[in-house]
């Protein structure tokens, strides 16, 4: 499994200013401006139900700035002075962490801020320029992140529309800590019987889906691997034989349907909440490789990503669609890492990975239909799912050995396709379910093999909350 130090450093690789991701150049929190930059950004990005202060890139251009040296930056932005700034201005007590990456003879500093907001977190002290006198923070003020007119993300002060985002957010954390002390108080059996007893009181989402291949997500998923094959003929290269795992989600009703413009790809990348370092349906604009840069075609962002170096291999192909069709296509993490553990390509299918990655193409699809802003109350996002290269596989836990699997369980059909459908409004607490729903045919293929519920939640929960 990628920790959390090595997603932290995918985002020092791929800086992008996103909702979940405030970019600075620098903060001297020796004086009373970077403290109150501090604050406000780690207030925001509380509320925003947690995300990472990125240090040492020019906030417009993307690009390194930072002049220090290593061991003066890791003095002024110890966790002891951050930790001490949080608890003296910040309303709730709560634990950030300072990672400091190293990258081509650079130190960017990186500050997690935790996900869990339960109320909205505001100043609790006032804080004034000794120099002037003029208040730099009042007492009470809530900063949230927020989108600029061209979709850009900031931090800002919470206006009326940002209320209704902020209240939710808090709400669904509620709801997660209800899920999880009945899950922890009730037994198998007893979760049963509560299940029953609210069967026709409650809609329960997440059921198994007979796939219809002639649904609208089941073409866009054709049309997507269509364009890629496209795309890669058109590139002129080999590529290495691999597994695949695709994507296609669709998102309806359009309330508001754009065009294939840079502020839609601004919303897109702001929406994302880069629950990994290197995200789903990633924005690829500031790429070094000019090849991976997206484009237009057929009124819909497309983006080729290839790499094959001895340092790190991917391919990725995705199409953004102003209309609400999303499609992603990648190579099988199992196939292209370039690791000492790593297994040989296409033996093996390391089940803790297919779990994170459909999670969290179901939080993104989830994060661009409300960033799209269609209705919440009426929003749907149909979602399908396929895999390619499966037969003669070993399901495994091989990036991740504290999930040891004693079982030897071999895969022999080579393909399969799997659904599931969300409203835009259900709790992200619930998202484990709906994983589930789309692995559980996966995971079946390999000799019937059963992966626990406890499992799901408890990874689904780790990523989600940022806590790889």
């Amino acid at each position: 499994m990628d920790d959390e130090s090595e997603s932290i450093r995918r985002l020092v690789l791929n800086p992008q200013e996103a909702l979940a991701v405030e970019i600075k150049s620098w903060l001297d929190i020796e004086t009373d401006k970077g403290v109150g930059k501090l604050v406000k950004a780690i207030i925001a990005l509380r509320n925003n139900n947690g995300g990472y202060l990125v240090l040492g890139f020019d906030d417009a251009t993307m690009e390194p700035c930072i002049s220090k040296d290593a061991e003066t930056i890791r003095q002024e932005l110890h966790i002891d002075k951050v930790q001490r700034i949080v608890t003296q201005y910040v309303s709730e007590i709560f634990e950030v962490k300072v990672y400091f990456v190293e990258t081509e003879n650079r130190i960017h500093p990186v500050i997690a801020v935790p996900t869990g907001v339960k109320t909205p977190i505001a100043s609790k002290k006032e804080l004034k320029d000794q120099n002037g006198g003029k208040v730099i923070i009042n007492v009470g003020e809530i900063f949230v992140r927020t989108l600029n007119a061209n979709n850009t993300a900031s931090t800002a002060r919470a206006s009326w529309r940002d209320w209704n985002k902020l209240i939710e957010v808090c709400f669904d954390n509620r709801e997660a800590d209800i899920g999880k002390f009945i899950s922890r108080h009730l037994s198998g059996a007893s979760l049963e019987v509560l299940r029953d007893v609210l069967v026709g009181a409650l809609p329960i989402e997440g059921e198994p889906t007979e796939v219809d291949s002639d649904s609208p997500v089941i073409r866009l998923l054709d049309a997507g691997n269509s364009r890629f094959e496209d795309a890669v003929k058109k590139r002129g290269v080999s590529l290495p034989d691999f597994g695949t795992w695709e994507c296609a989600a669709k998102v309806s009703p359009v309330s508001t349907p754009t065009q294939t413009t840079d502020e839609f790809l601004n919303l897109l990348t702001s929406a994302n909440p880069r629950l990994t370092g290197w995200p789903v349906w990633l924005d690829s604009r500031g790429a070094s490789d000019k090849d991976s840069r997206p484009y237009v075609l057929n009124s819909a962002w497309e983006a080729l990503i290839i790499s094959l170096g001895s340092e790190w291999r991917h391919v990725e192909f995705m199409i953004k669609d102003p209309r609400g069709d999303f499609y992603l296509k990648r190579a099988l993490q199992d196939d292209v890492t370039p690791s000492a553990y790593a297994p040989p390509p296409n033996t093996q299918l390391d089940f803790v990975l297919q779990v994170l990655r459909v999670t969290e193409a179901i939080a993104v699809a989830v994060a661009f239909g409300k960033g799209m802003s269609y209705e919440s109350d009426d929003g749907i996002v149909q979602i399908a799912f396929r895999w390619s290269g499966l037969g003669g596989r070993e399901l495994t836990a091989w990036a991740n050995p504290e999930r040891y699997l004693s079982d030897h369980r071999t895969a022999v059909q080579d393909e399969i396709i799997t659904s599931t459908n969300l409203s835009l409004n259900v709790p992200q607490a619930t998202y484990w379910q709906y994983t589930k729903e789309a692995l559980s045919p996966v995971f079946a293929l390999f000799d019937g093999f059963i992966l626990s519920d406890r499992v799901y939640e408890d990874l689904a929960s780790r990523l989600l909350e940022r806590r790889l």
